[in-house]
């Protein structure tokens, strides 16, 4: 007889350890037969005796994660899975035995771990602290754990709305919000809430930084939502040329080519541990592009290494590097 000792019941990030553990008291082989052709490929080898495990981790990696437009300013993120289905051992006895189902959060590498605390609402793939300029664009991204009816507003410090969208009813699932701040008077701060069977905000702070210019980069975080951010920093840009060289029969040399690859520095300046989190999502994400002269350009993060803490220093600062081919001069 087959049965399931234990199996996940709440929702479960695709980058942590799901593990289904099973207890068999008869040889034969193990049949898994679900709703992912990923799992039912899968080999279960028993540990002793009578257990076996069977790992979820890693199962939506390679999915292409897509999005549903709920209203112009919002969209739902398709990050989440459902498993469904049963296992089977076979045998001179056979025996089967049904999955609960199991919800799965698309997430290619751990960086934030599923909220612990009560509540349907939550931010989630978002920094602590985070900075803008009067005109932007920025990302909200929060996670639905129960259906419920669903609106947004933007306000200033003073209370003044500066954005309402009525999103009305919105099923469990991961969402986006992206606001174009076009603010045309002096503003301290914003203030994101996102109202439904409670209420959830968010704190920015609108920032005038004569000395750095804003960043505007756009990068898939872990949950394969693409998101808005700015970082107020010193922007470096190099070009690395490379060239091959070679002699004809008469030993003269020759260029038969160039390659030219631009190197990007991003200096931070110094910021609050609550924002780096923002530091680490950019330069651990598979798809970055910053905007450069008006245009928003593809970059691969070279960053080596970041500073996330140092023992009774409250601010700290980071250098990020990228690279990207620069077409125009190849």
């Amino acid at each position: 007889m087959i049965q399931i000792i234990k199996q996940p019941l709440e929702l479960t990030l695709d980058s942590d350890n799901g593990i289904i553990e099973l207890s068999t008291d008869t040889i034969g082989r193990v049949d898994i037969n679900t709703n992912n052709s990923l799992l039912n490929q899968i080999t279960v080898a028993k540990y002793n005796n009578t257990n076996a495990i069977i790992n979820l981790k890693s199962l939506y990696r390679n999915t292409i994660i897509s999005t549903t437009d709920i209203a112009k300013e919002c969209h739902r993120v398709n990050n989440l899975f459902t498993i469904t289905g049963n296992i089977k051992q076979a045998g001179d006895v056979p025996s089967e035995v049904s999955l609960q189902p199991i919800n799965i959060l698309y997430s290619y590498k751990t960086i934030e771990r599923l909220p612990s605390t009560n509540g349907t609402i939550h931010f989630l793939g978002i920094s602590e602290s985070l900075l803008c300029s009067s005109n932007c664009k920025l990302t909200i991204p929060f996670l639905i754990s129960k259906d419920q009816t669903i609106s947004v507003r933007v306000y200033d410090q003073k209370r003044n709305l500066v954005k309402l969208s009525l999103l009305e009813q919105l099923t469990t699932g991961y969402y986006i919000y992206n606001i174009d701040l076009e603010l045309n008077y002096t503003v301290e701060s914003i203030t994101v809430e996102i109202v439904g069977e409670e209420t959830i905000n968010k704190a920015i702070r609108v920032l005038k930084n004569k000395v750095n210019t804003p960043i505007n980069f756009r990068f898939r975080n872990q949950f394969g939502a693409i998101i808005n951010a700015q970082l107020f920093a010193n922007l470096d840009i190099e070009e690395e040329l490379k060239s091959k060289v070679y002699s004809d029969q008469d030993g003269i040399q020759f260029t038969s080519e160039i390659e030219s690859n631009s190197i990007v520095t991003i200096d931070t300046g110094y910021l609050l541990q609550s924002e780096l989190f923002l530091i680490r999502q950019l330069v651990n994400s598979t798809l970055v592009e910053l905007e450069i002269n008006g245009e928003y350009i593809p970059v691969v993060s070279t960053t080596k290494k970041i500073k996330v803490y140092r023992d009774r220093e409250y601010i700290t600062a980071n250098k990020l590097t990228f690279t990207y081919s620069n077409y125009e001069t190849n």
